[in-house]
This record gives structure tokens, sequence and C-alpha cells, in this order.
């Protein structure tokens, strides 16, 4: 029977064999042809998006040099993170492109959610001299061309309305059925995405489908085929959940009807796959539409509740040494105290791992005075969260090699 230290012995010999091994074949090759599993470039990096909720299920953001597929019905926030991504790593310092094959971008509201349109690269350009509509083909050409200049973001909006050119040379009276154009078009562009990828992080937005005839189970199918979810590191979805509704009057000319008008959307994501974190994991938030974002007091108050941060005494809320008679109170205070929301929400990053967002150039939150988060972090032990350890925020950008 080996013994703790022959076993160690045996374990050294077989990593020198494999370093021994590895200097050999550099060495006969003429370059770095092969590296050892420890090297620090296959630590995965991630792009916050800049929206807390997409964070934690993203594991921390758009992993660099992958793909993250996101699925939804309309109205699902989808095109939403899509800008909100590219705000935020322009914010810190990146470049990043738009292929928008839905023909759906507006300045307007790009420039409201944080975009610096004039640093945003599109494709594909209005030409009034055009003489052919653009393709599927040509869309992820230059996706390409922007994968190999190093671009550290591409939003891609979305899968199902690339067009490829068999279709395109057809018209709809001369068209036969054939379903598959698209999922061989994306069989093929992944592959070409996939080789030369190393740094860029790439979100794509798809849309679902119904299968017609499916009794049993969920007739819902994304477009596209299956290339791009065997493709992608991590697929979320999202769903509506409900409407956030308040009362309010409505004059038809006569007389006032009471009725509820909706304010708000409440949604559900799920990580669905998964190379990065564990999947299969859901997460609600709300979406405040007076205000055109997601309703942060709201998710981070049910975040504190879930992580214990936030304590109950009757109908009294409590939180790093702040008590509120009622939750209304509560969450009026996280709207009206600044301070006590950011070390709520740096509590949150804590707990599932996440770095703490702030200056783009240290990613570091200014330090907040509060005793009694020190003194709750040391009453609460989590040692795992939703199946690996938390980690604290560091300044430099998060790097992970799990699986």
């Amino acid at each position: 029977m080996l013994t703790t230290a022959r076993i160690a012995r045996s374990e050294m010999g077989i990593m020198n064999r494999a370093e021994q091994l590895r200097a050999e074949i550099n060495k006969a090759m003429g370059g770095n042809v092969l590296q050892m599993g420890n090297d620090k470039r296959y630590a995965v990096e991630y792009m916050p998006t800049g929206v807390l909720p997409f964070d934690i299920l993203l594991n921390g953001g758009i992993p660099r040099g992958r793909f993250v597929t996101v699925t939804g019905a309309y109205s699902t926030l989808k095109s939403y993170l899509g800008l909100m991504s590219i705000a935020e790593t322009q914010r810190r310092g990146g470049t990043c492109a738009l292929i928008d094959t839905e023909h759906a971008f507006d300045p307007s509201w790009a420039t409201q959610l944080g975009v610096d349109t004039k640093n945003l690269i599109i494709w594909p350009p209005l030409d009034d001299d055009s003489k052919q509509d653009v393709t599927g083909e040509e869309a992820f050409d230059m996706a390409e061309v922007l994968v190999r200049s190093k671009v550290d973001l591409i939003t891609f909006d979305s899968v199902a309305a690339s067009l490829p050119q068999q279709e395109q040379n057809k018209r709809l009276s001369k068209e036969s059925v054939q379903p598959g154009r698209l999922a061989a078009l994306m069989s093929l562009a992944m592959r070409k995405l996939t080789a030369p990828n190393q740094k860029t992080g790439i979100l794509f937005i798809n849309q679902l489908r119904e299968q017609i005839g499916v009794m049993f189970g969920n007739p819902e199918k994304a477009t596209g085929g299956r290339a791009l979810p065997y493709y992608s590191s991590i697929i979320v979805n999202i769903r509506t959940a409900g409407w956030i509704t308040e009362a309010s009057k409505v004059f038809d000319g006569d007389t006032n009807h009471s009725t509820k008008r909706k304010i708000g959307q409440l949604f559900v994501g799920q990580v669905q796959k998964s190379k990065l974190n564990t999947p299969w994991t859901d997460l609600y938030f709300a979406y405040d539409m007076r205000k055109s974002q997601i309703d942060m007091p709201k998710f981070l108050f049910a975040q504190g509740v879930e992580i214990g941060e936030i304590e109950r005494s009757g109908n009294k809320w409590s939180c790093l040494g702040v008590t509120a008679p009622s939750k209304e109170k509560f969450l009026d205070l996280l709207v009206s105290e600044p301070d006590l929301q950011e070390a709520l929400e740096e509590a949150v990053r804590k707990h599932h791992g996440i770095p703490i967002l702030g200056n783009p150039v240290t990613g570091r939150k200014k330090a907040v005075a509060s005793k009694a988060s020190s003194s709750s972090s040391g009453a609460r032990k989590r040692t795992q969260v939703r199946g690996r350890a938390a980690s604290s925020s560091t300044a430099a950008p998060r790097k992970k090699l799990s699986r």
C-alpha cells in the first residue's frame, strides 16, 4: 500500500515528466506550441454586464473567448442586456461591436442606457446605394473579422434574424420549405468563430419558436439548430413571471374608470447550461418601466433576505445596523441611503463570488463605513454558494478555472 509520501513523490514524478516532455517537444518544434494546464492564460476572465442579476447568473459577467446565448420571448430584456453589457465594457475601456441583423438599433435608447455611440462599431452600415440586403453569411464573416481584430465584446442581435444567402436569392412565391438553412449556417459559423477566438466575448441573442404537434413536454425551441447551444459556454433563458401594477383612473370622455396601470414587470432568469458554474439556477428580479431599469432596491432586498444579510423581527427589518419598522420603510431607506444600498450590494456580490463594481480603473467601490458589516460577516458562515465556494472580490478582473 502506497504511503502519503510515496504518492506525493509519484505525482511529482508525473508532473516533472509532463513538464519535461513539454519542454522537449517545444524545443523540437521550435516554439511554445505546448503549455501546461496551470498556465494563467487559461484562466477565465469575465466582463461585467452592468446588470447585477445577470452578473450573478453568468458567474460574474460575459467570459472572454466564449459564447453566451440569451433566449426568451419578446420583451424579455434581451436587447436591454446587450446594450447594458456594451455600456459597461466601454466604461472599462473596452472596444465593443453590435451585429444588428434586426435593424433595431436606436441611438437615443442606447445613449440613455449609457452606451457611447461614438465609439460603438455597428454592422451592417446604412447605405442607400446598397444593391442587395445583407445576409447571415456576411454577418458572421464580419463577426470573424472583429474577433481576429481582438474586439472585447460583440453583441449579436439576433441569431433568428440572420438571413441565409440561399433564402436571399429566392422569391417567396418560388420558395420551397427548407428549415435547415439557418441551422447549417450556424454550424459553419460557430466553427469559424471558435477557431480564432481567444479574448472576445460574444453575446448571442436568440428567439424562441414553438414546434407544431408537440403534445408532451415543452414545445418551445430556439432557432438556429443545435450548433449554437453546443458551442455556448452559458445559456440563459429569460421569462416573464408577472406584472407590477398600481391603481389608476382612466377617463373615456364621459366617466372615470378604475383600472390597474402596469408600471413594472417581474422576470425570472434561468441558467440552462453552464460550463463555468452550476446550471439550472433561477433568479427573480423586477424591471421598473418608469425608470427603464432594473429595480435594484427591491432586488437587493430580496437577495439580502435570502443570504441572511437582512433580518426580520416581527414587523421590523434590520440590516448592517439599520432598522426600519416595515418592509416599505426599509425599501425607502435603500432608495434614500446610497451607502446602505452600496454596502448591501457589496455583501450580495461577495456572497455570490462576483467582483465588486465601481471605479472602471480599479474595479472597486469606495469603502463604506459599516461596523455591522464586519461583525455580521463573521456571524454568517457561507461555505458554499450554489455549489461553489464564496470568494471575496479583488481589484483585478476575476479569473477562474472551475467547471
